[in-house]
């Protein structure tokens, strides 16, 4: 029975100097994250401009981090002088715990997300994370053809929040997204055109030298950011199934 978690912890700051201040964190997370109690596997990460767009946004920074469980890793945002010196610098910050639903593909040559067995099955929230490495010879048609495989998730009103994110702009590409239910995932994978026709582009040309696709069961955060308070979102949408009802 795995009780492994997942965290995403996200760090943003807007200043000319904050922003410089996060780019030298980044170098040193990948030092002080690498021996951390009851961590499985981590991965430090930038983000791209709204839309999916790979230019760099330096003020937003992220840390992917796969635990044994979830009293560890409560220990460890409690007791880190690291993790908290980021947050403390941070115009806006937040942390969301989550469990694995499913996963396929692999990152960094494995796949990190053991599915969980303490899925709570009357919260609807999906968090998606999807990672890829660009083989260099599709780079250009890759980029090319991301705006029109991504508009309708931009436009979607059940994504709660979108990023395009990465651990090396243009080549190691990743997408995180909060959706408000499983359905709505669904029909957008398997009814929406644009995005049949990216799955269709994906498996004949083979543009990706490493995939990876997870959806993660959001429960629980904390920090400042609106968009991934998943309280808030689990409240309301409660609230929107009594209103129904």
């Amino acid at each position: 029975m795995s009780k492994q978690i997942t965290t995403v912890s996200i760090f943003k700051r807007d200043s000319l100097s904050g922003k410089s201040w996060q780019f030298i964190a980044v170098a040193e997370a990948w030092v002080r994250l690498r021996k951390v109690a009851g961590q499985q596997f981590f991965k430090v990460m930038g983000k791209g401009l709204d839309g999916f767009n790979p230019t760099p946004d330096w003020s937003t920074y992220m840390h992917v981090q796969v635990w044994e469980n979830e009293k560890v890793a409560q220990e460890y945002f409690d007791s880190s002088k690291f993790h908290n010196r980021l947050k403390e610098k941070a115009d806006d910050y937040q942390l969301i715990f989550m469990r694995n639903v499913k996963a396929r593909g692999q990152w960094a040559r494995k796949n990190p997300f053991e599915e969980s067995t303490e899925l709570d099955d009357g919260n609807p929230l999906v968090f998606v994370l999807t990672r890829a490495r660009i083989k260099l010879t599709f780079l250009k048609r890759f980029w090319d053809y991301v705006p029109q495989s991504q508009r309708d998730i931009v436009e979607n009103e059940h994504v709660l929040f979108k990023a395009g994110v990465g651990e090396w702009p243009v080549t190691h590409m990743a997408t995180m997204s909060l959706w408000d239910s499983a359905d709505a995932i669904n029909k957008f994978a398997y009814r929406n055109k644009a995005h049949k026709n990216a799955i269709r582009q994906t498996n004949a040309l083979q543009w990706y030298a490493e995939e990876l696709f997870s959806r993660f069961q959001p429960y629980a955060s904390t920090g400042t950011m609106d968009q991934l308070n998943i309280e808030s979102h689990l409240k309301k949408l409660v609230t929107a199934d009594l209103t129904k009802g």
